[in-house]
């Protein structure tokens, strides 16, 4: 293995945030976006507003290689998890609980079309 290339064994976390910078920028300043809003004009408590604001971080923080599995060019998955990670976790949760409920749903029709009338 060639020792110039290489990364030393102290240096990869450095050399991972060099990589991914713009993302953990844009998870904090989407963090502190949320934590502003929702302390100054909801009024909500500190602890409330800060959790909340550090789950929107790292919603925009991890949505680059979600999208990149979606098929965005890393552009539109920057705009993705910025408005994402804005739009909090409440949108975000109740969004994916109605999704999963309505697959739930359709599953349920298909697996058991005939079992209402086999028995009667």
């Amino acid at each position: 293995m060639d020792q110039q290339t290489s990364t030393p064994d102290g240096l990869w976390l450095v050399s991972w945030f060099i990589a991914n910078a713009p993302w953990i920028y844009a998870g904090c300043a989407s963090a502190a976006f949320r934590f502003v809003y929702q302390w100054g004009v909801d009024h909500r408590p500190v602890r409330t507003a800060a959790s909340e604001a550090f789950m929107c971080g790292a919603v925009v923080s991890v949505s680059a290689p979600v999208a990149a599995v979606v098929g965005f060019n890393e552009t539109w998955a920057m705009v993705v998890g910025i408005a994402v990670g804005l739009a909090g976790p409440e949108v975000v949760r109740s969004a994916a609980v109605e999704r999963l409920r309505a697959a739930g749903r359709a599953a349920a029709k298909v697996l058991f079309k005939g079992d209402d009338d086999a028995g009667h």
